[in-house]
């Protein structure tokens, strides 16, 4: 345990030092959004897709890996689903506030997985990790939208935009495009792969600082019982359905622990911008993935160190 503590420090600490940067006031607040723009568009589907060209596809489970995503991602989604009458009555929310509830259960960072696997199994958990993006990345942000037209619509909500952020979304795109190259034993110049290599550099840390860069504590502080309930939900019952589900899908020890840890990271920040958009509770929303990131720290350790008693 002591030694996955410390492998999953620097990962933590470059996360908390872009929450510092930002409230010290070291860089700009406008050149936040270019970073994040920089980092969404061009360097992580850059290490996506050339880490899926590289990849060994049949060491990967490719099968067992996507259906225990799309498996433990639609059970949480309609548990999370059942349970608004619960929370309305028992937490005293609203339709917006169960939507980013919804929210923060079902999306998961990628940015911190792809550095977490990245760290513990390096190529081979990246090659895991970008399949279950191309898998899931779709899914999830279509069955959100559902979720939100149904339980938060609004008429001023342009819902096509959204769509077409989904269908031209980079991470999709990439690692479609890494797989076809793959699977199609499409030669690729050396000049294309070491400019992708080139690009992929920087994904991971200036990925880190961004998560940390958007964390909003005045929202967060102090936590109230529905954030609780979407980091427990998160943090606790996501990887136990990508344990249940990968067992039964017969994962191997890596594809195993890869997917849990997938099940344990925070949600992505990307919501945010979604509540605001499609009339559910931001600042809830901010308030879970923030405090949902500082529990991870923990919780990631714990469902690592889980994974190896399997």
């Amino acid at each position: 345990m002591l030694t996955v503590l410390e492998s999953l420090l620097p990962i933590f600490a470059v996360i908390f030092l872009g929450l510092f940067i930002r409230r010290q006031g070291y860089v700009p607040e406008e050149q936040w959004e270019g970073m994040q723009k920089l980092s969404y568009r061009i360097f992580f589907p850059a290490l996506l897709c050339a880490t899926l060209i590289k990849a060994d596809l049949s060491t990967i489970p490719v099968g067992g890996v996507a259906a225990t995503s799309v498996l433990a991602s639609l059970t949480m989604s309609a548990l999370v689903i059942a349970m608004f009458p619960v929370f309305r009555r028992t937490l005293g929310v609203n339709n917006a506030a169960n939507t980013s509830i919804y929210q923060g259960t079902v999306r998961w960072n990628g940015f911190i997985a792809l550095a977490i696997v990245a760290k513990l199994h390096g190529d081979e958990g990246i090659a895991i990790v970008a399949l279950t993006l191309a898998v899931l990345a779709p899914l999830l942000n279509f069955t959100t939208i559902l979720v939100m037209a149904v339980y938060a619509g609004s008429a001023k909500a342009d819902y096509k935009s959204v769509l077409r952020e989904i269908i031209t979304n980079p991470f999709i795109l990439s690692s479609l495009a890494g797989l076809a190259i793959n699977l199609g034993h499409v030669p690729v110049p050396s000049p294309i792969m070491t400019t992708l290599d080139i690009l992929a550099r920087p994904a991971l840390a200036i990925g880190l600082l961004m998560v940390g860069a958007g964390l909003r504590l005045r929202y967060a502080l102090p936590p109230t019982p529905p954030v609780w309930v979407a980091v427990g939900l998160r943090l606790m019952g996501m990887p136990l359905l990508m344990l249940a589900f990968g067992l039964l899908m017969g994962l191997d020890e890596v594809a195993l622990q890869v997917a849990m840890i997938g099940g344990a990271v925070p949600t992505a920040m990307i919501g945010y911008v979604v509540a605001k958009e499609l009339g559910g509770d931001a600042p809830l929303y901010a308030a879970i993935a923030t405090i949902q990131t500082f529990v991870s720290a923990l919780a990631v350790p714990f469902v690592i160190w889980l994974s190896t008693l399997l």
